[in-house]
C-alpha cells in the first residue's frame, strides 16, 4: 500500500507541472504532449508550428553559412 501511494504521489505532481515549452499551456494529460523533433515537450496545438519554425530555421541557418562559406572564399583571394 505505501509503495502505490508513493508512485501515486510521484505521478501527479510530475503531471501538475507539465506545461508546454513552447507556449507554455498546462499539459493535463500525457495526451496532450509531443516530443518535437529537438526534444522540447510541445503541446499538441503547438506542434505543427513549432516544428515549421524548426524547418524555417534550419533552412536559414544553412543560408546562412553558405553565404559565410562564400565572404571566406572571397576574404582568401584577396
Amino acid at each position: 500500500m505505501e509503495i502505490v501511494a508513493h508512485v501515486t504521489n510521484n505521478i501527479s505532481k510530475t503531471n501538475s507541472n507539465m506545461n508546454c515549452q513552447n507556449c507554455g499551456s498546462k499539459l493535463s494529460c500525457g495526451c496532450q504532449k509531443r516530443i518535437s523533433t529537438d526534444g522540447k515537450e510541445v503541446c499538441s496545438n503547438c506542434v505543427t508550428t513549432y516544428e515549421n519554425n524548426l524547418v524555417k530555421m534550419k533552412k536559414a541557418t544553412e543560408e546562412q553559412l553558405k553565404f559565410a562559406a562564400m565572404n571566406a572564399a572571397v576574404q582568401n583571394k584577396q
